[in-house]
């Protein structure tokens, strides 16, 4: 679990647990991974080819994580890259609550039915539409995926679109998209640590964008982690002398897997009142 990050103390790198937890963080510490390996600090999936589908591959791939024989509940994570960013945290929730995690992620992509005017590619699209199938055939207890992208006031009507078509059969977990940074976190914590935070009120909207979206079908229930990587003013690329994102927008695994409790409780939360 997250007390072995390094083999060290839960103090040297507490990561989001600093919040989560109230673990006050060792002074004076470097933070993990080293800018100079943060870009290759990823979920574990990607060093499996048959665990995702590439940008320009047909088909659907899932690989599988956790109690594979006989879990309490499935998870399906579903989306592109800021869906995938979280399995380094559900692994450690799943080995805590007996979970199993089924991946299904298209690299560039997002679990939607509309394209976003372009930004999502044909084959992206054509993933949408066989990814139900799947999912539909043997449905999970619950759906993770995002709610929005980036700073994004309101839910995309592509994603209302999908969520609507597990009306009565799944609950949808969405989560509010992480903010993004303006500079590259790692190369700026490298040359000026102090300098490289962004404004709250810049990354984030002042209010989620679930509270602005209209036609929201019932089964979705909606998790809010902000508070996780931005305080009431700014938005800091470490936390916890753990650095929190491996580019502009992806978080590194070793930030997912501090970010497991928090999001334990958010997704118990979810399972329990199904």
């Amino acid at each position: 679990g997250i007390e072995s990050i390094e083999g060290d103390n839960v103090e040297d790198y507490p990561g989001a647990r600093t919040i989560s937890d109230n673990v006050k963080a060792a002074p004076n510490l470097e933070p993990i991974p080293s800018p100079i390996n943060a870009k290759m600090d990823v979920p574990l999936f990607y060093a499996e080819r048959d665990c995702f589908s590439s940008r320009t591959e047909k088909g659907v791939d899932k690989c599988s994580y956790g109690e594979l024989d006989n879990p309490e509940y499935t998870i399906a994570l579903v989306g592109g890259s800021h869906s995938g960013h979280w399995l380094p945290a559900l692994e450690i929730v799943a080995e805590m609550q007996n979970l199993k995690i089924d991946l299904y992620n298209k690299d560039a992509c997002r679990f939607s039915s509309d394209d976003s005017n372009g930004a999502l590619s044909k084959s992206c699209m054509e993933w949408n539409v066989d990814v139900m199938e799947p999912l539909l055939s043997d449905p999970p207890d619950l759906l993770f995926t995002t709610a929005n992208v980036n700073s994004g006031d309101t839910i995309p009507a592509g994603y209302i679109s999908k969520w609507k078509e597990f009306e009565g059969i799944t609950t949808v977990f969405a989560l509010r998209d992480n903010p993004r940074m303006d500079e590259d976190p790692p190369l700026c914590v490298e040359k000026n640590p102090d300098n490289c935070s962004v404004q709250r009120e810049d990354a984030l909207s002042a209010i989620p964008p679930w509270e602005n979206t209209e036609n929201i079908p019932d089964n979705v229930v909606f998790a809010d982690m902000s508070e996780y990587f931005c305080d009431d003013d700014t938005c800091k690329p470490v936390i916890g002398n753990v650095l929190v994102y491996r580019d502009y927008h992806h978080i590194t695994a070793t930030y997912s897997r501090t970010l497991a409790p928090a999001l334990e409780k958010h997704l118990m939360k979810a399972l329990e009142n199904l």
